[in-house]
């Protein structure tokens, strides 16, 4: 019941549509919440929510071109996603495939995020923390799916998407990282 209660005030009309303040409503459920989390019928109900509100605020920010902007939304959806990711690669969690099949749809905002933010934002350790624990969730058959979905699989030409994944890892491995790169790196993975 605490749970429906919970997505029904995430869709619900009174809070607010826009999506920076929604999603700062959705970071506070998540944060009052990650006990439920714990709770497999719980987490089939909140996760996805908290996925497609987190979908919605970085497509959102990607079409303003204001993800590289260090504001507070942008600084309350990295926060969030890290909450989420933490949380279900916890080993102690009961997870399932599918707990993280609806995940994967966060791999091509993050992909892109990661690719388009300059290294001297400080949001761009983070998004590339969220990226990397991202990917380490997920099996072949959750890459699998993900190629699947994209609309280049029709010719079986998954090369540009690759390159982006590819681009992507170079730069955060191939270039002498800023100082505070490593710190937030190491203590993200730490916690």
């Amino acid at each position: 019941v605490f749970v429906s209660d919970l997505l029904d005030s995430v869709q619900n009309r009174d809070v607010p549509s826009i999506p920076q303040q929604k999603l700062v409503f959705v970071t506070s459920i998540l944060q009052s919440s990650v006990k439920l989390l714990d709770n497999g019928g719980a987490r089939k109900q909140l996760v996805p929510t908290i996925v497609a509100h987190l979908i919605s605020f970085m497509n959102h920010q990607m079409q303003r071109s204001a993800y590289k902007q260090d504001d507070r939304g942008n600084q309350e959806a990295v926060h969030c996603l890290g909450q989420l990711l933490s949380s279900l690669s916890n080993h102690q969690l009961h997870r399932s495939s599918e707990d993280i099949l609806y995940v994967v749809p966060l791999l091509l905002p993050l992909l892109r995020l990661c690719k388009d933010i300059p290294r001297n934002n400080r949001l761009s350790s983070p998004n590339m923390v969220n990226f990397l624990m991202l990917l380490a969730l997920m099996t072949d058959d959750h890459f699998k799916s993900f190629f699947l979905s994209q609309q280049s699989h029709v010719e079986n030409n998954f090369g540009p998407l690759v390159l982006d994944l590819m681009e992507v890892l170079q730069n955060y491995v191939g270039k002498p990282p800023y100082p505070e790169d490593w710190c937030t790196l190491y203590l993200l993975q730490n916690r």
